[in-house]
């Protein structure tokens, strides 16, 4: 969660998926974790773009004011970060069961290849 908040800050939020998902995949089933939930997490976590003005288009309309410096940004968007990664992997760890019936620490059949 916390690395695909960082590198969304420098990258777009669909090119940071599309190279952070297939290793989330894969490091999940090699931890025998739920491949489902660190991937959702790692999805949601990269709409966390709050420390720079390149990370969406709001910041940089919000920048182009002039009236926020980058400083201003980064230290307001590091304590959102945070409290966002925060968010999300407690509501990884607790809700994801009761919303999609699979617990998240386990590994599933349908992602087990030598079932």
């Amino acid at each position: 969660v916390a690395l695909a908040s960082t590198v969304t800050e420098f990258n777009s939020n669909a090119a940071a998926c599309n190279m952070l998902l297939p290793i989330v995949a894969e490091l999940s089933v090699t931890l025998q974790v739920n491949p489902m939930a660190f991937m959702m997490a790692t999805t949601i976590s990269t709409s966390f773009a709050f420390m720079l003005p390149i990370g969406t288009p709001p910041n940089a309309i919000v920048f182009a004011t002039k009236q926020l410096t980058i400083l201003d940004m980064l230290s307001t968007g590091v304590v959102l970060n945070v409290i966002s990664c925060f968010l999300l992997s407690g509501y990884t760890a607790g809700a994801f069961q009761a919303v999609y019936g699979e617990p998240p620490f386990a590994l599933p059949a349908w992602a087990n290849a030598t079932a």
